[in-house]
């Protein structure tokens, strides 16, 4: 078995790209290694990260239930949902990378096969057993309960998706709205296909003979197959999102496919001299993700520079001279109040019709 030979600026860069996912140990490790801990270890703390972000969601709620207004409780709920939704989206990829570490082990002999990330665990041996039942556990209720909860909840409330006579769609919109709102209405389910492909990315293709040809090779074969669907379907909405979904699935079929080269490369420099330079393509890589998350960063920043430009011209002049004319319009304003011109053709005019500034008979 081999193992795919990058530069050490591409590990860099890929730990630093852990904070995305709310993976703070690889981050930790990477910078010193007084705290490092066992992969095992590593594993459970990262299983415990959902339950502790529940408890925090849900303990927020109940404070603000207790000492906040009871007018706004079903607000705080919808809110708090919408919120626990969005991180579980955000921490899955590491969540299924870390399950999925735990199934994978590597044959040192004919017998004998140990963790791959630690080789002083047996696989199957008594330790791992028990971390296999943990890793199963997490594969039931993360890795296939998160899009199984997506499912039902949109199917459940797919009459009020997208209508907005609907009673229920302002509620849905808000609470679920992350997971359609971008997507036309026949396509509501494909944030299910985005889950699969995060699934099979980040987890299910890393126990497939690790560091092997035939990893890389499904690892492109599952990119190209999303790459095609993103292109044939065009799901999104909004043209932009289309094209920037485009961009990040080229990019990531160049990534794959360029550790092909790597690791077919490595199998036949025994005895020959490697045909790729690994720091060159390692600069290619990070170029290429750096371009996607700028091109992802590109509506954002547009949008918070539209929004500050609008609210630049509604706001109009500078607020000392707005405050002036302000203060000159209330001036003409009481002056009308105070003078009340009698009717025309009027012949007459009586001093029951001239009212003071308070609308009173004077």
């Amino acid at each position: 078995m081999v193992c795919v030979s990058v530069s050490p600026s591409v590990l860099a860069f890929s730990f630093s790209l852990g904070i995305v996912n709310l993976d703070f140990l690889s981050i930790l490790v990477s910078s010193s290694c007084r705290l490092s801990v066992r992969p095992l270890d590593r594993f459970l703390l990262h299983m415990a990260l959902p339950p502790l972000l529940l408890c925090a969601f849900l303990g927020a709620y109940t404070t603000t239930r207790i000492f906040g207004a009871k007018n706004l409780r079903k607000v705080r709920w919808q809110t708090t949902l919408k919120a626990l939704i969005f991180v579980s989206l955000l921490i899955y990829p590491g969540v299924a990378t870390r399950v999925f570490s735990v199934f994978r082990c590597k044959f040192v002999s004919s017998s004998i096969s140990v963790l791959q990330q630690d080789f002083g665990i047996e696989c199957y041996g008594n330790e791992h057993l028990m971390f296999i039942g943990f890793a199963a556990a997490g594969l039931c209720v993360y890795i296939f309960g998160l899009p199984l909860f997506v499912f039902i909840s949109l199917y459940s409330s797919k009459k009020s998706l997208f209508d907005s006579t609907h009673s229920n769609h302002p509620r849905t919109k808000f609470v679920l709205g992350s997971l359609y709102t971008q997507f036309e209405a026949r396509f509501w389910w494909f944030e299910l296909v985005n889950l699969a492909t995060k699934m099979a990315m980040t987890g299910g293709l890393s126990v497939v003979e690790p560091g092997s040809p035939v990893q890389m090779l499904l690892a492109v074969l599952t990119m190209s197959i999303f790459l095609l669907t993103v292109v044939r379907l065009s799901p999104s909405e909004s043209g932009e999102e289309d094209y920037l979904s485009f961009l990040s699935s080229v990019a990531l079929v160049l990534t794959t496919l360029f550790g092909l080269l790597l690791v077919m490369d490595d199998a036949r420099a025994i005895d020959r001299q490697p045909a790729f330079n690994a720091d060159i393509i390692g600069v290619v890589l990070i170029t290429i993700n750096c371009t996607v998350f700028v091109g992802e960063l590109h509506p954002i920043v547009r949008g918070l520079c539209a929004s500050a430009c609008k609210k630049k011209e509604e706001g109009g002049e500078d607020p000392k001279v707005q405050k002036e004319k302000n203060s000159e319009d209330e001036s003409k304003k009481t002056k009308q109040t105070l003078t009340k011109v009698a009717p025309v053709g009027a012949s007459q005019f009586s001093i029951k019709e001239a009212y003071n500034w308070s609308g009173e008979p004077i």
